[in-house]
C-alpha cells in the first residue's frame, strides 16, 4: 500500500509526503513531474516508523514515511507519480496560491476530530470532500486539519485497563495501525483534496495530555506516561508534523505560516508542548514566532488567520473539571499572551480570524471591542466523525430503547444527533491584555450541530482595502443530496457578520441541516 499527499509548501514549492505500508523494506523512491523524471529535495527520508527500541522483530511488516519538496513555476495542477519496488501511485495537486483569485473565492478546508469507528457509513467524510473538490466554487485551495485527526485513546475498552503492557513497542505498533488506516484509507481522499497543515490536540497523545487521567490507568505511571508519549510523538512526527517545519538539527519545529495575498495564516501547536504546571500552552519560542509574526502582519495589514487545537474563547475550567475532562487555553499561563499578541495583529480594518476545532460543534463568534468594532472572530469546525467515550458502550441499548419506545422517524425528527453536544455560548469576555484595560465582548452568531467538514472562502470586497468572507458548513449525512453547504455570509470583515444572513442560515439549517 503506498499514498503520497501534499503539505502545505512555501511559494514556488510542492511539499510531498510519502507514505508505504505493509513491508518489511523498502527500496529509494523514484519521482516524476508531469511525466519527467525528478530528483526532489528531501526534507524528511524515507523511513520506519517503529525504530529503535520500538521497531518490531526483523522482518516483520511496518509502514514507512518520508517527505520531499519539488519546485514549480505555477499554481497549476500538476501530476506527481513515485515507484517503490513494486508499489507505485500518483499524486494531482497545486501549489497554494501567492495572492487571492480574481474570478472566486480562495478556499479553506477546515475540519477536525475524526473518529473513523464512529463514521455515520461507509467513506463518507471522504465523498462528501470530494463532491467538494468537483466544484469550483467550493474547491479547496489549502487544508487546515485542527487537532484529533486520530483518537490513539480510543475505543476505550481498548484502553481501560491497561498499566505499562504492551510496552513501548506494542504501544507504538497500536499507533502506527491508526495512523496507518486514517491516512491511507478513512482519510486519503480528505487529505488528498489540497495541501494541508495539521496541528495536534489531546488525541493525538490522550485524553487532557499531558495531564493524567483516571479512566487511562497507564498515564497514571510515570512509566506508561512516558512510553505512550514517546509513541505519540514519534506518529505525529512521521505522519503530521508539516514537511515545511522540519529541522536539520531534530528540535521542536517551527510554525507554519502561509502568506496568500492579503491574507496570512499562522498555526500554532499549543498541544504538544504544555506543562502539567499549566504554566505554558506553547513553547516560549514559539511565542516569540507569535508576537513578530504579530508585528509583521500589522504592518504589512495583513488579515491575520490563527489556526490552533483548542477554542481562544471559552472559559478556564475548574481544577477538579478539567482533570477529569480537559484544561482550555485559559487555564495556561501564556494564554493571554497569545491573544495579546492576535488583537495586536489586527485593527478595526483587519481583524484577526480564529480557527479551531476540539468542542464537537460548529460556531461563529465574533467579539467587538467597546466601539461596538469587530476585533477578532472564532470559527470552529468540529467535528468530521464524533468520538466514542466512556458512555458508548451504553448506546446500542440506549439506541434499541429510543427505536422500540419512539420508532426511527421521531428519532430524525427530533434526536438526529443524540450523542452530539448543543453548541455552547463563547465566554462573555476576552481579556487581550494582562493588566484588563482591553477586553472584547463576545457574540455568537452561528452555531452547527452534528458531523462536519467546513469550508472558509475569502475574496477581494468591492474596495482593495476591503476582503468579504464567508463560511459553509456541510452536515455529512448519508445522503448526499444534503452535502450543499449551509453558508454563513458572506461578509464584509470591518462591518461584522449580518444577522439577518446568519439568521437565514439558521433557519436553512432547522429546516434541512442538521437531520441525520
Amino acid at each position: 500500500m503506498i499514498r503520497l499527499l501534499a503539505h502545505a509548501a512555501p511559494p514556488g514549492c510542492l511539499d510531498v509526503w510519502l507514505g508505504v505500508a505493509e513491508q518489511a523494506s523498502v527500496e529509494p523512491p523514484r519521482f516524476t513531474l508531469d511525466g519527467e523524471p525528478v530528483d526532489p529535495t528531501e526534507l524528511r527520508p524515507l523511513e520506519a516508523v517503529r525504530i529503535g527500541a520500538a521497531a518490531p522483530p526483523e522482518g516483520r511488516a511496518r509502514t514507512f514515511t518520508g517527505g520531499y519538496r519539488f519546485a514549480v513555476e505555477d499554481t497549476d495542477e500538476h501530476v506527481i507519480t513515485v515507484q517503490c519496488g513494486e508499489e507505485r501511485t500518483e499524486l494531482r495537486t497545486r501549489a497554494v496560491p501567492t495572492d487571492l483569485p480574481e474570478d472566486r473565492w480562495f478556499n479553506v478546508l477546515l475540519g477536525s476530530c475524526y473518529d473513523r469507528n464512529m463514521e455515520r457509513s461507509p467513506n463518507l467524510v471522504n465523498r462528501a470532500v470530494q463532491k467538494l473538490c468537483q466544484d469550483p466554487s467550493t474547491r479547496p485551495d489549502v487544508a487546515l486539519y485542527m487537532g484529533d485527526q486520530v483518537y490513539l485513546d480510543v475505543p476505550p475498552t481498548d484502553v481501560i485497563g491497561r498499566f505499562g503492557e504492551p510496552g513501548l513497542a506494542g504501544i507504538t505498533a497500536q499507533f502506527e495501525a491508526d495512523y496507518t488506516l486514517n491516512w491511507m484509507t478513512h482519510l486519503g481522499d480528505v487529505l488528498s483534496a489540497a495541501p494541508f497543515v495539521c496541528v495536534p490536540d489531546d488525541h493525538e497523545f490522550w485524553n487532557n495530555y499531558p495531564t493524567q487521567v483516571a479512566w487511562l490507568p497507564r498515564t497514571l505511571s510515570t512509566t506508561g506516561r512516558a512510553e505512550w508519549e514517546q509513541a505519540a510523538r514519534r506518529c505525529y512526527l512521521a505522519f503530521q508534523q508539516p514537511l515545511q517545519a522540519c529541522r536539520d538539527d531534530g528540535g521542536a519545529p517551527e510554525p507554519v505560516v502561509i502568506d496568500v495575498g492579503p491574507l496570512s495564516i499562522f498555526c500554532l501547536d499549543t498541544r504538544t508542548w504544555r506543562l502539567n504546571d499549566r504554566s505554558r500552552c506553547a513553547l516560549p519560542e514559539h511565542l516569540e514566532a507569535l508576537r513578530a509574526w504579530s508585528k509583521r502582519v500589522h504592518e504589512q495589514e495583513r488579515l491575520p488567520v490563527f489556526m490552533t487545537g483548542q477554542t481562544l474563547f471559552k472559559s478556564a475550567q475548574p481544577a477538579l473539571k478539567g482533570w477529569l475532562t480537559d484544561f482550555e487555553l485559559s487555564n495556561y499561563g501564556d494564554y493571554v499572551d497569545i491573544l495579546e499578541a492576535l488583537y495586536d495583529a489586527g485593527s478595526p480594518d483587519r481583524p484577526t480570524l480564529c480557527l479551531t476545532g476540539d468542542v464537537h460543534f460548529g460556531r461563529v463568534v465574533q467579539a467587538v471591542d467597546d466601539k461596538g468594532r469587530p476585533r477578532m472572530y472564532e470559527i470552529i469546525s468540529s467535528p468530521m466523525s464524533l468520538c466514542s467515550d466512556p458512555r458508548s458502550a451504553h448506546q446500542p441499548l440506549l439506541s434499541q430503547l429510543f427505536h422500540r419506545f419512539f420508532g426511527q422517524a421521531w428519532l430524525q425528527d427530533n434526536r438526529p444527533w443524540p450523542r452530539h453536544p448543543r453548541p455552547a455560548l463563547a465566554r462573555p469576555t476576552l481579556p487581550v491584555r494582562k493588566d484588563g484595560s482591553i477586553k472584547l465582548r463576545c457574540h455568537q452568531r452561528y452555531s452547527h450541530l452534528g458531523n462536519h467538514v467546513a469550508i472558509l472562502g475569502f475574496r477581494q470586497g468591492s474596495r482593495k482595502d476591503r476582503i468579504q468572507c464567508r463560511v459553509g458548513y456541510v452536515t455529512l449525512v448519508a445522503d448526499e443530496r444534503r452535502w450543499e453547504p449551509i453558508w454563513v455570509g458572506p461578509w464584509d470583515l470591518r462591518n461584522g457578520v449580518d444577522l439577518f444572513g446568519a439568521f437565514g442560515s439558521v433557519l436553512g439549517q432547522l429546516t434541512g441541516g442538521i437531520a441525520g
